[in-house]
């Protein structure tokens, strides 16, 4: 893919947008693609996610409706932005009663501001990453107030191609959560058809005292891809609850990257993936602990189907000179299929003294006699198995607290 095939003429693009995307085309001129050869991307199909990667530009040709995004993302009672191929469109978004402190917008390239730093002076080191900058166009932007509460927001990227060519498109969200506020936003990735790809970036900052709950859904039509990067920085005492679902695009991957640089930040993160059959799923989160008294937990859990692979690899590091760091992990793979596979990585790098870390991992099969118990009380054997990977999913869905 050629990232300045994509970008908007120059002519019309803010100068620190024209700086983001010279940077990243730079970077992508000096640095080739993953491969699997690279520690980080073992997991990971790589070459379908180029291959997806290639394809066209999307456009906005595309026709989405209302019920249509309802059906895809839901409908929550919350300010609702929705972009269909990286573009927003007005008729579909809403605004919701009792969320004023909330502010939900998208920037077109001629935008003179850039609203956080961190998306402006990224350091580049992953190569799809360096691409959404050369190649976004508009981006959907969450702004909470110094002291605003309980505002919530929903955030609804489509992807959808014209016609039946593959397409693919960078959508891109930028949050940021002034110190002391509360707030609740949604990401939705959704998507129409199996021919489009999706490369997503989400930078989050989150102040001084200030607390967001972040949930984010990857829910792509079958048979598409979608590679996904959550860039998170915490100040101190600040706190990120977060949950991530991996749902539908046949290949993925997700790579989380929170920086818990103020004193006292912590961050919980619990994600589930549902591998459908033939699907390749994988997952890289890394919390660097660069504060003191920081906390972080990571629980995971995969859902496997027959001839699918998942794949999660948490990463924990532990500054030098820190002191008082919790930082634990869990990754719980459930397998339907003699013929599943799935891949945990616990990865704790710690150059401190004064600390708590752990880590877990399990794979195994739904259990026998839970089966039989339940057949022996009259449930047939297929709700049965659907009962039991319910209940297995069940510690994740509830960590979810949506509060609109």
């Amino acid at each position: 893919m050629n990232p300045t095939a994509v970008a908007p003429s120059a002519a019309v693009e803010a100068s620190w947008r024209r700086e983001v995307r010279a940077d990243a085309v730079s970077w992508l001129a000096d640095h080739r693609p993953p491969t699997t050869r690279d520690e980080l991307w073992r997991y990971s199909d790589v070459d379908a996610l180029l291959e997806a990667m290639a394809a066209d530009p999307a456009d906005d040709k595309a026709d989405v409706d209302a019920p249509t995004v309802a059906r895809l993302a839901g409908d929550g009672p919350a300010d609702r932005l929705v972009l269909v191929n990286g573009r927003p469109i007005a008729d579909l978004a809403s605004r919701a009663g009792g969320t004023e402190a909330v502010g939900v917008l998208s920037l077109r390239p001629s935008d003179d501001r850039c609203p956080t730093d961190s998306y402006r002076d990224l350091r580049h080191d992953d190569w799809f990453l360096a691409t959404n900058r050369a190649a976004s166009h508009d981006l959907a932007v969450i702004e909470a107030p110094a002291g605003s509460a309980l505002g919530a927001a929903h955030v609804v990227h489509v992807t959808a191609p014209s016609g039946h060519r593959p397409v693919a498109h960078h959508p891109t969200t930028l949050i940021r959560v002034e110190a002391g506020a509360s707030v609740t936003v949604v990401e939705s990735h959704v998507g129409l058809d199996g021919a489009a790809a999706a490369n997503a970036s989400t930078t989050i900052e989150v102040d001084a005292g200030a607390t967001l709950a972040y949930h984010r859904v990857e829910q792509g039509a079958p048979g598409s891809a979608h590679v996904g990067h959550v860039s998170v920085a915490l100040g101190p005492d600040a706190c990120l609850r977060a949950t991530s679902f991996t749902l539908g695009a046949s290949t993925t991957r997700v790579t989380w990257d929170v920086v818990c640089a103020g004193d006292g930040s912590s961050v919980e993160l619990d994600g589930l993936v549902v591998a459908g059959s033939d699907d390749h799923h994988d997952h890289l989160v890394t919390v660097d602990h660069r504060g003191s008294g920081t906390t972080s937990e990571q629980r995971f859990r995969e859902i496997v189907g027959p001839r699918a692979r998942a794949a999660f690899t948490g990463r924990v590091l532990v500054r030098p000179g820190t002191t008082g760091t919790s930082a634990h992990q869990r990754n719980a793979s459930l397998l339907l299929s003699p013929t599943a596979e799935a891949d945990a990585r616990p990865w704790l790098e710690i150059d401190a003294d004064d600390v708590r870390c752990s880590h877990g991992a399990t794979v195994g099969q739904l259990d026998d006699e839970a089966v039989f118990y339940l057949r022996s009380r009259g449930i047939p054997e297929p709700h049965a198995h659907q009962l039991l990977i319910e209940g297995f999913a069940g510690e994740v869905l509830e960590a979810v607290d949506v509060t609109w």
